[in-house]
């Protein structure tokens, strides 16, 4: 859901990073 993704964005951004960069990953 994108506005969890937003809100884990802000308030973990390392977090954030991490998970896309997995999802780039996949996707790629």
């Amino acid at each position: 859901d994108r506005k969890i993704l937003a809100e884990l964005a802000v308030a973990d951004p390392p977090a954030f990073a991490k998970l896309a960069e997995t999802a780039k990953a996949q996707i790629a």
